[in-house]
């Protein structure tokens, strides 16, 4: 990160620490709260990784009362990082080109043990905005139809949303539904081709995760008690991403970048502000940062 950025952050979760909500902080540094969360919550949870926080684990950093409650161990944890300053793009500004698409693939491929899987992992996201923990609670029914043909026009079900409200998820990227494909034939059992009644959903089962851990079971959901009755909190998705994009390469990448990719890309098609909210399921939408263009390149073959 850049120096200003882990100052910035640093000055919100102090903030945050000493009383002051998401809210109160992000109007006083002009930003939504959305943001202030995130750069909160990414700060601390580097902190519990890197240097450890006493009394804190990765799954409790998530809440704002268990960060409080343990503001001094922060606090020393704080004193101790050593963060790694550089000019490198961020997920707030990193938005993908069709070459780099290209290249993340071909890196996925011949750098993972479960090429397959870690390539659809990487082209569902690109073709759906759909967050990790959504693509955890995917189901093989939310993509294949009973016939076995992909379901194009399909739904984000209240249970595997994030905000708990259902949303149209369309599976239309040939690329996405060619990779998906080809790793949910891996899944098949060896030998001749299911006929029959058992045939349907390509003989998988219909409830089974879409997507599978490494070790072949559905990626651990688990739900932490809050205020609101409760978060659902993956981190064996996160974990998978995370060492998808680190064999990827691309300095910056994550799943919010590649969800500001999709944004990105949406607006160039000429989508609306609330069509692109609509799909990702965002209300209060926050616009991906573009690299400044220089004068002259803007003017330059205009018309």
């Amino acid at each position: 990160m850049d120096a200003e950025r882990f100052a910035l952050s640093t000055a919100l979760l102090r903030a945050v620490l000493s009383g002051m909500t998401y809210e109160a902080a992000a109007r006083a540094h002009g930003l939504s709260r959305t943001a202030v969360e995130r750069r909160v919550k990414a700060l601390v949870l580097e902190l519990v990784r890197s240097v450890g926080v006493d009394g804190l684990n990765e799954s409790r950093a998530m809440f704002v009362r268990k960060m409080r409650a343990h503001r001094e161990a922060i606090e020393r944890a704080l004193a101790r990082f050593e963060p790694r300053i550089d000019s490198a793009p961020t997920a707030e500004n990193l938005i993908l080109s069709d070459d780099d698409i290209r290249g993340a693939v071909r890196r996925v491929k011949a750098r993972t043990p479960t090429p397959e899987r870690d390539v659809a992992m990487v082209w569902i996201l690109l073709a759906t905005g759909l967050r990790p923990l959504e693509v955890a609670r995917l189901e093989v029914a939310d993509y294949l139809n009973a016939d076995g043909s992909v379901r194009v026009a399909s739904m984000v079900r209240a249970s595997v949303a994030v905000n708990g409200r259902s949303r149209a998820l369309y599976f239309s990227s040939p690329a996405a539904c060619q990779a998906i494909d080809a790793y949910l034939a891996t899944r098949l059992r060896p030998g001749p081709p299911i006929r029959g009644p058992d045939a349907s959903f390509r003989g998988l089962d219909p409830r089974e995760a879409l997507f599978l851990t490494q070790a072949g079971k559905a990626f651990h959901v688990a739900i932490i008690p809050s205020g609101n009755g409760g978060q659902a909190l993956c981190q064996e998705v996160h974990y998978a991403y995370r060492k998808i994009f680190r064999r990827i390469g691309i300095a910056g990448l994550s799943a919010l970048s590649v969800r500001h990719t999709v944004v990105d890309r949406l607006l160039r098609r000429g989508a609306e502000i609330g069509q692109i909210g609509e799909l990702l399921g965002v209300r209060d939408l926050r616009m991906p940062l573009r690299k400044r263009v220089d004068l002259p390149d803007l003017m330059h073959g205009l018309v």
